[in-house]
């Protein structure tokens, strides 16, 4: 929190900063998630935005805590797939009922979730658009992020997770573009219409 207040480049209060928790670490794997509840609780007197990145589902008790937390902040959870039910790219994460079941406790909380399909791998995560956009719809998912595979330039090893894995199931990392994602880039929007149109 220290760090946080200490930034010179963070503006405190509900229009100032977002805070991202979850883009370079799961924040709500189990070995996580006490540390992420507390975390939220810590950021409820800033007032500030949040946002998550999430492949998981908490427990139940835990789900309560943390809707409780978030309805207490301006938040957003994103949930990050680059598949739908394969789970050859996400083998280690929940399965895809479990994970539904998360977004519509979030929906039903009051949380705000955007579909967060990234990396987009080309010859895979198009074969589950129309099962994104189905979850979008039964769901009110009204936002998509769709785009390539993000690399910091720090080499750590989250980020050298999708590389790594992308080229054990077979996938060419050099079909696809890799690097930070830019306003002006064209990404894969194949159903995204559909979705805003639902």
């Amino acid at each position: 929190m220290e760090q946080i207040l200490s930034n010179p480049r963070f503006k405190l209060g509900p229009s100032g900063t977002v805070l991202s928790l979850g883009c370079l670490a799961e924040c709500l794997a189990p070995h996580a998630i006490k540390s992420t509840l507390r975390f939220l609780t810590a950021l409820g007197h800033l007032k500030n935005p949040v946002q998550i990145a999430t492949r998981w589902s908490p427990s139940l008790d835990e789900l309560d805590e943390l809707i409780y937390a978030l309805q207490r902040l301006r938040s957003v959870v994103f949930h990050s797939m680059v598949e739908w039910g394969g789970r050859v790219l996400e083998s280690g994460t929940p399965p895809a009922s479990q994970r539904e079941s998360f977004i519509n406790r979030m929906r039903t909380g009051g949380i705000h979730s955007v579909l967060y399909i990234k990396p987009f791998v080309p010859n895979h995560t198009e074969r589950f658009t129309d099962l994104f956009i189905d979850l979008a719809v039964r769901h009110g998912i009204r936002n998509a992020v769709i785009g390539r595979l993000f690399v910091p330039t720090r080499k750590t090893e989250t980020a050298l997770l999708y590389p790594r894995e992308l080229q054990r199931h077979g996938f060419n990392q050099a079909d696809f573009p890799v690097g930070p994602t830019t306003r002006n880039e064209a990404v894969p929007t194949a159903g995204v219409a559909r979705m805003e149109a639902a």
